[in-house]
């Protein structure tokens, strides 16, 4: 027998399911209302648009809005007719009237629609997010085109043009500055044969395109703090909770994922609600929460050379604990030896471990944590190291321990990849230090077909299905791309 909550989540597809066809197909007002009620669409009386819709012409004006006024006092049209409008969408739109009428956010929305329809592998009905309008030339929006279209050239440096021409953009997103790190740097990222074939010309203007994409996310970032144009900011770092928690119907397709990423990423942007400290002016709080310092490395240099993080800034840092940042290069001089640990909060298993939680395993906390301590042998020829190409160096050298741990952590199973897990039974409850070098992990498991994964689970010895690890991993991999 299925569980309840098994059934109240998997079940009742016919509901959840709706994709507009027939007359809702064109109709503007489809990602709002969902169909209508389910028993009305049974008896072919779900539709009350010709009940409330004005035409957006007739509100344009002083005129317009005094006929509606009075269409209202009568109680209908003159004619006893519903009032009626154009959906008309193919007209001709000005590009720098489009520029103008566009929410300056509105691609950081756009954006996160775009995760989320990967996430569910097909497209959803967003309730926030409407087609830009025709004719809108924005280049942060073009290289967000061409990125989704799978449009981007093969050639590195062309990448890396692609994304320096679109930070000329009008908008006002951090999600635009994290895509375009990762137009600049997934070939980094990924195993040997794109990344390691990357010369030193190609490499120079990686370098060169991740400075100034820092440079433009660390302005965009402050803009978004001191005019509070992040609407999470405007509300005073409240979120929302989404209208699905309380209807009968349960969440709709890409629903959770939506809610789950938006929230996660508030908050790793701006702060938890229930966080004490003041956002007071914007340079303290941006001072003392640098962007994307969830996904910063933290380690120690040992052996003969030395090695040093250079910032965006062209500050350099040599000492033995060295922290680096998204936007930072590693500089080798001789041979050194990287020292990484990943601490890690465990807790009690739990029966109710839940596939779309960010971070957590799905355990209760008992305070108790661990570390596994990982190393990595670098050469003075391997430098300048980005970001990137650091996370994939260190999960060549350390794939077996990375991939464990990521698999324990992101399936609620005790704590094998952990020294002492097995003996204590406990489960990762969350990644406390640098949880970034489980990423290639991730991302392995994201490719992996079927048969690949059932077979690594097996071999693992974990209890868990397939295809939740498999969302698991792709909302944790989706969570790193937005930083």
């Amino acid at each position: 027998e299925k569980p309840l909550e098994t059934i109240w989540r998997e079940g009742f597809g016919e509901i959840r399911d709706w994709r507009p066809g027939g007359r809702c197909e064109g109709c503007v007002y489809a990602p709002a209302c969902g169909g209508g009620c389910w028993l009305q669409r049974k008896a072919g009386t779900e539709c009350f648009r010709e009940v409330w819709h004005l035409p957006e012409a007739l509100l344009s004006t002083a005129a317009g809005i005094g006929v509606c006024l009075g269409g209202l006092a009568l109680g209908g049209s003159a004619s006893g007719a519903p009032i009626t409008g154009s959906d008309d969408a193919s007209a001709v739109v000005d590009p720098v009237a489009a520029e103008r009428s566009i929410d300056p956010v509105y691609l950081d929305r756009a954006i996160l629609e775009y995760y989320v329809e990967r996430l569910v592998e097909r497209p959803w009905l967003s309730y926030e997010v409407e087609p830009a309008p025709e004719g809108w030339d924005d280049p942060g929006w073009i290289a967000f085109c061409r990125f989704r279209q799978g449009d981007l050239p093969a050639d590195p440096g062309d990448r890396c043009g692609l994304a320096m021409e679109a930070l000329s953009s009008g908008q006002k997103s951090l999600s635009l500055g994290a895509l375009l790190w990762r137009i600049a740097c997934e070939p980094l990222l990924d195993p040997a044969g794109a990344g390691a074939d990357i010369g030193e010309e190609d490499l120079g203007i990686v370098r060169e395109a991740i400075e100034r994409i820092g440079a433009w996310s660390s302005a965009v970032r402050t803009d978004l703090f001191s005019g509070r144009l992040d609407p999470y900011l405007d509300r005073g770092r409240y979120y929302w909770e989404p209208r699905f928690l309380y209807g009968k119907a349960g969440p709709r397709p890409g629903q959770i994922e939506h809610y789950m990423l938006s929230r996660d990423l508030a908050e790793e942007r701006w702060g938890s609600p229930e966080d004490s400290t003041s956002p007071g002016a914007p340079e303290d709080y941006l001072d003392l929460h640098p962007y994307a310092e969830q996904m910063e490395l933290r380690f120690r240099v040992t052996g003969g050379g030395e090695a040093a993080v250079v910032s965006a800034s062209g500050e350099a840092t040599g000492e033995d604990a060295i922290e680096m940042g998204i936007f930072d290069f590693l500089d080798i001089t001789g041979s050194v030896d990287v020292d990484f640990e990943i601490r890690a909060g465990l807790g009690e298993p739990s029966s109710e471990w839940d596939p779309y939680e960010l971070e957590s395993g799905g355990s209760h906390q008992t305070g108790d944590s661990a570390g596994l301590e990982l190393s990595l042998s670098l050469s003075a020829g391997e430098g300048p190291l980005t970001y990137a190409g650091l996370l994939r160096r260190t999960y060549e050298s350390n794939r077996l321990e990375l991939l464990s741990l990521a698999l324990d952590w992101m399936s609620g199973a005790p704590a094998r990849g952990l020294p002492g897990g097995a003996e204590s039974g406990l489960s990762i409850e969350g990644i406390g230090s640098n949880r970034a070098l489980l990423w290639p992990a991730v991302r392995e498991v994201v490719r992996m077909s079927d048969t690949e994964l059932e077979a690594l689970i097996a071999q693992h010895g974990l209890d868990t299905d397939a295809s939740l690890l498999r969302r698991r991993a792709m909302l944790e991999d989706t969570d790193f791309w937005m930083f």
